[in-house]
């Protein structure tokens, strides 16, 4: 197999093109009798029928041209070596010596002879040696190879490319890697309509390495095939993706690195940059606190709300419906913290928009709904948006729930803007990934038995 002068094309990643190997070539064509090149880069030619042989009995002569020819050309249209070998094998008969010769060398005996036969019109036609190795377009050791399993009741298995690399990584070596990798805790994104599996940010694959090589002092794991086995075995990814930016995030990041600034003011921006992410885990631990605290206390229900972002009904391919506008629906969640369960209000932009008045129904509602009459604090959490959490209708109906008895305090708390994560977004992120496969699979949204 002659190798193409026309460019071949860059394959895809993830797409192996093992038939543009060199030793599937040379394979290839040394089993099928084709040109090819060898590993050193020389031309092989291809095999062809060798001359008559020249024995008196002229056994090359009693086969016609044709039958030859057929012959040949069935033998190395066989898939495989141990295939032609076992054809081969099939056409020895082994029988006794019926004429001995002087022994020229002490300690040979010969107890064997061998005939053979090519079929040719349905009929079995005996020849000598010579001719069957010159029709078949084989060597003289081969046949010795195939003489030698055919009296020890053996068959050819082609052993070639087989031998086991003194450098390969055992079975156990690669089950160990597997569990250290697995071992380490992961996080799913949010946002997004595939899974995708974070680690952390502080880690990396040398740290990774270093670890595993702590634990596993003796294993010899070079750090190349560890990252190649994290490649090929697992679908991980380091930190977070960045969905949720804080403006004023990117601006300091953008005046720390700016190489015009000097350095006071750099070290000003660094500075700013604490103050503003210690602010922000401000409210993470606040967030923190109230969940411990609502798993020890019956008399505490600590709740986060927020509304979804817009989801679009799917367009329908009928002429008439195609040009009208579609209807927005919204989703608005609360979360309970103290058992981790959601509570989702679903309607369409045709019943209710999303502003304070729509929001303090749905909270009046599973507060009457949900929550126990035993409950004397509650705890809010949600972000900073003026037109539905920050405003004065939230702040009137916290005031009446207290001024009613219904609660003895409540408290609300807001994030720092662009740091506002809620436990409302994962639920998100569980529905956008459920709608995204149901459109995958049905290719339309006309199912009533979805559950989330």
């Amino acid at each position: 197999m002659l190798e193409s002068k026309e460019p071949v094309a860059k394959r895809r990643r993830g797409v192996v093109n093992s038939s543009k190997y060199l030793r599937n070539q040379v394979k290839y064509g040394r089993t099928h009798g084709k040109q090819y090149l060898n590993y050193k880069g020389n031309s092989v030619s291809a095999k062809t029928i060798g001359k008559p042989c020249s024995c008196p009995m002229k056994w090359f002569i009693k086969v016609d041209e044709d039958n030859r020819k057929c012959v040949f050309t069935k033998f190395y249209e066989m898939s495989s070596k141990n295939e032609q070998d076992t054809y081969i094998q099939g056409r020895i008969e082994i029988c006794g010596v019926k004429r001995r010769r002087k022994i020229t060398q002490p300690g040979i005996q010969t107890n064997r002879s061998y005939n053979h036969f090519i079929k040719a019109n349905a009929i079995n036609i005996k020849i000598c040696q010579s001719a069957f190795l010159t029709i078949h377009g084989i060597s003289k050791e081969r046949m010795k190879w195939i003489k030698k399993l055919s009296c020890n009741n053996q068959t050819s298995q082609d052993q070639r490319g087989k031998n086991i690399n003194v450098n390969v990584v055992s079975d156990r070596h690669r089950d160990e890697i597997k569990k250290h990798i697995s071992s380490f805790s992961v996080k799913m994104n949010h946002y997004s309509n595939k899974e995708y599996q974070y680690l952390n940010a502080k880690l990396n694959l040398k740290i990774m390495y270093n670890l595993f090589r702590e634990k596993y002092p003796n294993y010899p794991i070079k750090y190349s095939y560890y990252i190649k086995f994290f490649k090929e075995n697992f679908q991980l990814h380091f930190g977070r993706p960045q969905v949720d930016v804080c403006n004023t995030c990117e601006d300091l990041d953008l005046k720390i690195k700016n190489p015009l600034l000097n350095v006071d003011a750099k070290r000003v921006a660094i500075a700013e940059k604490m103050v503003h992410q210690r602010r922000a885990k401000k409210f993470y631990s606040t967030l923190k606190t109230a969940t411990e605290e609502c798993q020890q206390r019956d008399d505490l229900v600590a709740i986060s709300f927020d509304f979804m972002q817009n989801l679009q009904l799917r367009g329908f391919p009928t002429q008439d419906k195609f040009y009208l506008s579609q209807l927005t629906i919204g989703l608005f969640c609360i979360t309970n913290l103290k058992s981790q369960k959601s509570f989702f209000y679903i309607y369409h932009e045709g019943i209710a928009f999303k502003g304070p008045n729509e929001l303090c129904s749905f909270i009046l509602d599973y507060i009457h709904k949900e929550i126990n009459e035993n409950v004397t604090e509650l705890h809010l959490f949600c972000d900073n948006c003026p037109g539905q959490n920050k405003n004065l209708c939230m702040v009137k109906m916290c005031m009446a729930l207290k001024s009613t008895g219904r609660f003895d305090k409540i408290s609300q708390y807001f994030p720092i803007r662009g740091h506002s994560f809620l436990p409302c977004d994962r639920a998100f992120g569980t529905i956008k990934r459920k709608r995204q496969e149901l459109f995958d699979c049905q290719g339309s949204c006309h199912r009533r038995d979805v559950k989330f």
